[in-house]
């Protein structure tokens, strides 16, 4: 239910929130991988840009087939100005 509120809340606009929510997923699953790439997916709109990479490095290692996870990484660097990482 936590993963749920937070996509609402989430698409609400209100990220900080979803965050939370999000985080409270992670505390009953600590490997919901969803979870932990939609925390990155707001931290990124957020601008908090070195923390969204970090969390898309380890969902990246903990799946690699996870493809929107690299193409939001590339998102990520891009709005961070960082074009060669892009």
């Amino acid at each position: 239910p936590h993963f749920d509120k937070g996509n609402d809340l989430y698409t609400e606009g209100r990220k900080e929130e979803a965050i939370e929510e999000f985080r409270k997923a992670l505390d009953i699953q600590p490997d919901y991988l969803p979870a932990k790439f939609n925390i990155a997916i707001a931290l990124g709109d957020l601008e908090h840009f070195d923390e969204a990479i970090r969390i898309l490095r380890d969902v990246i290692d903990k799946d690699a087939s996870i493809a929107e996870a690299y193409n939001s990484m590339g998102y990520v660097y891009y709005r961070k100005g960082d074009w060669e990482n892009a």
